[in-house]
């Protein structure tokens, strides 16, 4: 007896853990379906008007007259908006704040819509669309619409059923068979919704261990993010790729199935949004260097929804580092503010060609390519002007929207920061493997991680240039040697374009007196007297005599003219340009400008009248330059040689880029990625010393290495 009421006290507890159990799963797969629905319901939906047209045009089948079904042809495909139409109808029609919120034609359009799908068996040409896009989309109407109330017919099971057949891949193993990066990332996160519809956990469980062991992130040594071969794409495919991983952390918190955030690769996902991505925007913008070719795209650069929707999933997620992501935060909230640097600091991104440099209240930024790395990609229509873009590009930002939605009305052959021929024309480029590279190995750059020092060698058909770049507090010195224009059209140094301001001011020196003028609207050349140009904010010097020439004036153009997907309706808007114009045919020439980020009236007028800035070389041979207050002095060499400064000389015996401070305190890197071993000889007053630089002591190729003396 005693063992029969044993055996029946222990069935007994054991269906009463299994249903408590059973109870706590279907409350972690609520859990995260209100998140998954939350998140859905906080993003910006088209407008009311829009949807209710979609009603009204709506067949009775559930399909649109205007769009093509089953096997599509790419332009098919581009102009398919089904999925997407339904998919905002769900997100309108279960969101409690929403005036069509339980709205009866809403949800029939729906299921019309879902059935239709299914019976049409409509397949993408690009397998993105099949495998992730619309997957995903799937997952979530049919999450959203599980939150309407049971006295709703939402869908037939087997219209569910029919509807997950759509995921693919199907087992777990399979999340990488398109790489172990973004894409594994997309395909795990429907693998998710199919985990909480189905409400098993199992698959839940199975899909972030699959992730963990196996993500590769293409996030480089240096922190910055490579897609499509050697190609920054920071805030591109990187930024897919981190809201991807940062949505699977966030919905799975606290759950049985949540992502472990000590592992190695996990880990260097968080390192990256937090020192890189977070240091790639400046106010409510991306500097438009790391977007890739969704620069060609309206709103490309700003800061979205979406984007600040991650930073406060971090907060939650990655509490440690609440402080970082509450910097970000109040930078993209306060925009006038300008960036989250308490600055300076500066970053080379040794893999990626890639500076950036930001001070207390400004950000300059640059971008070149190497023949180590690949040009910004143009790709289903999209950037197809931007062949410059790689250049020597300067991102220089006070308040963070400077070049906001500036793309349409830009000079493309103007680029800001860069040195090249002036046309009308950008030939169509390919994406093969071994096209748009650089033009030479000589790209690199040297940090302290509070200023620093880049170069690049641009050597094409057309043209050959020497540019470098000095990082220092206040100022940023730009020289350029070496320019030789080999074509007949005008070769041009692009100081900066912007939007402009209703009015720039200009100093010249008349004599020993500094004179002021105002200028509006106009296009002007300059003569030897220019000293100083501001605009909106930003300081430009000129220590020597140059050819510059300032426009600011209106500009028209249209999205469709660098985006074959976008709207050609013109747009108009003032822009702010401001270049030097290098002579005609092979005479060698140079530059030199000094770059005052925010810099005060008081503080220019001072520099003017005392500079602290000495340019001590700017030859074919050598660049450098000194800061007096900092008493920093930055070197490029392009070739082996001897620089002799004020207080005393440095020799090399290979190329190389060189920083030496007050403190004795050396910084050096191989800009080639080339060089072994490094000798070094310098003479500083009375005292001399000599020392040898083995450049595998870096961890990686291109990395600065310091010496003390």
């Amino acid at each position: 007896m005693k063992l029969y009421l044993k055996a029946n006290c222990t069935v007994v507890i054991l269906v009463m853990f299994s249903l408590l159990a059973n109870n706590v799963f279907a409350n972690t797969f609520d859990k995260i379906s209100n998140r998954v629905c939350m998140d859905l319901w906080r993003q910006v939906n088209p407008s009311g008007k829009y949807m209710d047209q979609w009603i009204a045009t709506q067949e009775d089948k559930g399909g649109w007259g205007e769009f093509s079904y089953g096997k599509l042809t790419s332009e098919e495909s581009d102009n398919n908006q089904h999925m997407f139409r339904i998919w905002s109808l769900a997100k309108e029609v279960t969101n409690q704040d929403s005036p069509k919120y339980l709205n009866v034609n809403y949800i029939n359009s729906i299921q019309k819509g879902l059935k239709y799908w299914c019976d049409s068996e409509t397949q993408d040409s690009n397998w993105w669309d099949n495998q992730i896009n619309y997957p995903q989309k799937i997952g979530e109407i049919l999450l959203l619409l599980k939150t309407l109330p049971s006295s709703f017919d939402k869908y037939d099971k087997a219209l569910e059923s029919q509807l997950l057949k759509l995921f693919k891949p199907r087992k777990t193993q399979e999340l990488s068979s398109y790489g172990k990066g973004a894409n594994m990332i997309d395909f795990a996160l429907h693998y998710i919704y199919r985990g909480v519809l189905l409400e098993d956990m199992e698959i839940l469980v199975q899909t972030t261990k699959f992730i963990t062991a196996n993500l590769q992130t293409n996030i480089q040594p240096d922190l910055s993010f490579h897609e499509h071969g050697p190609q920054m794409q920071i805030a591109s495919y990187g930024l897919e790729f981190s809201k991807g991983m940062v949505k699977i952390m966030y919905y799975l918190r606290g759950t049985e199935a949540s992502v472990d955030l000590s592992s190695k690769n996990v880990k260097e996902v968080l390192a990256f949004i937090k020192k890189t991505q977070l240091r790639s925007f400046w106010g409510n913008n991306w500097d438009f260097n790391v977007v890739g070719r969704g620069i060609s795209r309206p709103n490309g650069t700003i800061i979205s929804n979406e984007d600040i929707e991650m930073i406060k999933k971090l907060i939650l997620i990655d509490e440690n580092s609440e402080e970082v992501y509450e910097e970000a935060l109040n930078s993209i909230e306060n925009p006038n503010k300008g960036g989250n640097i308490s600055g300076p600091e500066h970053i080379y991104y040794w893999e990626s060609d890639y500076t950036q440099h930001c001070g207390k209240e400004y950000c300059f930024n640059v971008r070149c390519v190497s023949k180590r790395t690949i040009e910004t990609e143009t790709r289903n229509g999209e950037n197809i002007k931007g062949n410059n873009l790689t250049y020597g590009a300067n991102f220089i930002s006070i308040h963070g929207d400077e070049y906001e939605n500036i793309m349409p009305i830009w000079d493309w052959a103007m680029i800001p920061g860069t040195t090249t021929v002036w046309t009308r024309t950008f030939p169509l480029r390919g994406n093969k493997k071994d096209e748009n590279f650089g033009t030479d190995d000589f790209v690199g750059g040297v940090s302290d991680s509070q200023y620093g020092v880049s170069a690049m060698v641009i050597r094409k058909a057309e043209f050959r240039a020497k540019k470098g770049w000095f990082f220092f507090e206040n100022e940023v010195v730009c020289l350029g040697s070496g320019i030789e224009n080999y074509t007949k059209s005008p070769l041009r140094t692009t100081i900066n374009q912007c939007l402009g301001e209703d009015s720039f001011k200009f100093w010249y020196k008349e004599g020993s007196k500094v004179k002021k003028v105002q200028g509006n609207g106009i296009t002007q050349n300059f003569d030897d007297k220019l000293n100083t140009i501001v605009h909106d904010g930003i300081g430009y010097f000129f220590p020597i005599r140059q050819n510059v020439k300032v426009d600011l004036t209106n500009k028209m153009g249209n999205w469709k003219s660098i985006n074959r997907k976008e709207s050609n309706l013109e747009v108009e808007n003032r822009v702010f340009k401001l270049w030097i114009e290098h002579e005609r045919g092979e005479e060698v020439d140079n530059y030199q400008y000094v770059v005052f980020p925010n810099a005060s009236k008081k503080a220019l007028k001072k520099y003017i009248k005392e500079p602290v800035i000495n340019i001590i070389s700017n030859t074919e041979r050598v660049q450098a330059v000194y800061q007096s207050i900092l008493g920093i002095l930055q070197v490029i060499f392009y070739e082996p040689g001897r620089l002799t400064f004020s207080k005393g000389w440095i020799e090399v015996d290979k190329p190389c880029i060189i920083m030496l401070n007050k403190s004795k305190e050396v910084y050096l890197a191989d800009p080639t990625q080339k060089e072994e071993f490094l000798k070094v000889r310098l003479g500083i007053g009375d005292s001399q010393y000599s020392f040898d630089v083995n450049f595998a002591d870096a961890t990686d190729k291109g990395q600065t290495i310091k010496k003390c003396l």
